[in-house]
């Protein structure tokens, strides 16, 4: 079982069949699961990470690379909840921002030290932006 989540829980790999599910509902199982993830602080660890990705300090080259693993995991997870509260259509501007991270997402992280904290700052603006439409009271 791998730990791939925001907030740690196991993911299987057990196939299972789709149920549908009311966009009330929908809405609602994701509002309890920001208030979840508010509630155990994940997101004071994201924007801690954003801190330092986005911040006037660089970060050191073995820093770049912890904060880009981790910012890389956020991400995907960050478009998932973005599109499952927009039923699968996200209005044009979030789009645009699902479509810059899905880009980011699927970049390669440069070998060079001043290229890799390039690829940081960006996928910590995709994950700002994001984080905006997810968590629009930043809190």
């Amino acid at each position: 079982m791998q730990q791939d989540t925001l907030v740690g829980a196991p993911v299987t790999g057990e196939a299972q069949t789709p149920v549908y599910v009311h966009p009330e509902s929908v809405r609602a199982v994701l509002k309890e699961v920001l208030e979840a993830l508010k509630d155990d602080h994940a997101f004071d660890v994201v924007y801690d990470d954003l801190d330092v990705a986005l911040g006037p300090v660089p970060p050191i080259p073995s820093e770049v690379v912890e904060f880009t693993s981790r910012l890389r995991r956020v991400l995907p997870q960050l478009v998932t909840i973005v599109r499952k509260r927009a039923g699968g259509q996200p209005t044009a501007a979030a789009g645009a921002v699902v479509e810059r991270a899905e880009h980011v997402m699927h970049e390669s992280v440069p070998g060079d030290p001043a290229s890799a904290r390039g690829h940081l700052r960006h996928l910590g603006l995709a994950v700002q932006d994001l984080l905006e439409l997810v968590d629009p009271d930043g809190s």
